[in-house]
């Protein structure tokens, strides 16, 4: 057959706005390398957000920043495996959905702890990006078993300006605001700060007071 279409793919690694690609490091694992959109500012604050959650108690993927033709990006190794893959959040919902199966109490009965703590990180960091295909579930490829919430990733939207004004802004889960969310799940799990936060951990003054604020509002310690 004769080829038709564009010899080169617009995306070659997953969903979403930002572009992609995939490398391969000498010691031959995947790692993914993302773009911002808006020069290297989203990447900056990927890196940043993932630097301030290795001081929480919470599974996340883990963001470096590096240079890619030239370019600032923000890295983070692959996070699957021939034995786990991803189920996202809207494919639970749609499959709940459609089956008569009440999708809120279903995934609390799975990984309960780990979606409050994403409520909790949510608040923290202002991220207004927690879509349907930015949480999910890992699931056995031989079993199809569902294992449990895969870690946390991709923040390079959180400290929205917006965001960091509403503390009551509306959230994606159970019809209340993004703070009634954090208040509620921090009176179901332990989340703490594993080390000190402070404000070298941040960019610039506003997003440092925006978290100050809303660890107060939670009664977290930064230090």
């Amino acid at each position: 057959m004769t080829f038709q279409g564009s010899p080169v793919t617009p995306e070659l690694t997953t969903n979403g706005a930002y572009a992609k690609a995939w490398r391969r490091h000498e010691d031959g694992n995947l790692w993914l390398y993302k773009l911002g959109a808006n020069g290297s500012t989203e990447s900056r604050i990927e890196v940043m957000c993932s630097n301030l959650l290795d001081k929480m108690n919470v599974e996340h993927v883990h963001y470096e920043a590096g240079q890619d033709e030239d370019q600032y990006v923000c890295m983070c190794p692959c996070m699957t495996t021939e034995r786990e893959a991803v189920l996202t959040g809207m494919e639970f919902i749609s499959y709940c959905n459609v089956n008569g199966i009440d999708a809120d109490a279903r995934m609390m009965e799975i990984d309960g702890e780990s979606i409050y703590k994403m409520w909790i990180v949510d608040f923290l960091i202002s991220n207004r990006d927690r879509h349907g295909q930015n949480w999910g579930f890992y699931y056995d490829t031989e079993t199809m078993e569902i294992l449990g919430c895969h870690p946390l990733f991709d923040h390079n939207n959180a400290f929205d300006i917006d965001f960091m004004r509403d503390m009551d802004a509306p959230y994606q889960f159970g019809e209340m605001t993004i703070r009634q969310a954090a208040k509620k799940a921090m009176e179901k799990v332990d989340f703490h700060f594993t080390a000190s936060i402070t404000r070298a951990d941040f960019i610039t003054d506003r997003q440092y007071q925006s978290f100050c604020k809303r660890a107060k509002c939670l009664g977290l310690k930064m230090e």
